[in-house]
């Protein structure tokens, strides 16, 4: 089970996307993966990473330094997660809503850039207009389920009954 604690860490919290969908990637309900965060990952970057399998210059990551580098890294880290769980759940199912909240926007480039590579939604919330934003924010996810559930539905219906699975996380 996780815990918040400290910093925010990007990876466990995709690790148990992944778990909890593994035994059931051929259902045909959708799958709202929302993403909250006030700023950057705080996950530590593996060492041994060998981000060439990503696709990625080595040559220009060593002219990289400091955050810039660690945000590059990031970025394509999680990019290419969420690129991965996106075709594995599959794309009609997974809807990925990621909002980043503090007074500086730039914090959420990887936010941004990991809705993207999930086909999904990107939304910023200021601290100073928090419940405006946010209603505009769930006001698009109720809109993007209520469009889903009736595609999955009319798709459904051509296959018959359903069973029930109940999930704890």
């Amino acid at each position: 089970q996780l815990v918040p604690q400290g910093d925010g860490c990007y990876m466990p919290a995709l690790n148990l996307v992944e778990k909890v969908t593994e035994a059931d990637r051929k259902e045909d309900y959708a799958l709202v993966l929302m993403f909250f965060s006030d700023g950057v990952p705080s996950d530590a970057l593996p060492k041994d990473t060998d981000f060439s399998r990503l696709g990625l210059d080595s040559g220009h990551i060593a002219t990289l330094v400091g955050r810039e580098r660690a945000d590059y890294l990031y970025t394509e880290l999680f990019k290419s997660r969420m690129r991965s769980l996106h075709q594995v759940i599959g794309p009609s199912r997974l809807k990925m809503f990621s909002v980043g909240f503090t007074g500086v926007p730039e914090d959420h480039s990887i936010l941004e850039a990991m809705a993207v590579a999930a086909g999904g939604t990107f939304s910023h919330s200021s601290l100073r207009n928090a419940s405006t934003d946010l209603t505009t924010t769930f006001t698009s996810v109720s809109n993007t389920l209520s469009t889903t559930r009736d595609t999955i539905t009319s798709l459904r219906e051509a296959r018959g009954p359903r069973t029930l699975r109940k999930v704890d996380v």
